[in-house]
C-alpha cells in the first residue's frame, strides 16, 4: 500500500486482525459474557450501550 492511496478494507481488516491482543480478547468476551447472563437473569431490558 503507498502512502497515497486509501487502504482498502482488505488492509483495514489485515491491520485489525494483527493487531488484536488474545488475552484482551479474551476477557473482554467473558465480561460481556457476564453482562449478558446479569441482564437475561434480572430481566434487564436497557441496552448496555444506552446505560449513562
Amino acid at each position: 500500500m503507498s502512502s497515497n492511496k486509501l487502504p482498502t478494507d482488505e488492509n483495514v481488516s489485515e491491520l485489525l486482525k494483527i493487531s488484536r491482543v488474545h488475552n484482551t480478547d479474551k476477557c473482554m468476551t467473558k465480561w460481556l459474557r457476564a453482562v449478558d447472563r446479569y441482564r437475561d437473569e434480572s430481566k434487564y431490558e436497557k441496552l448496555f450501550e444506552n446505560i449513562s
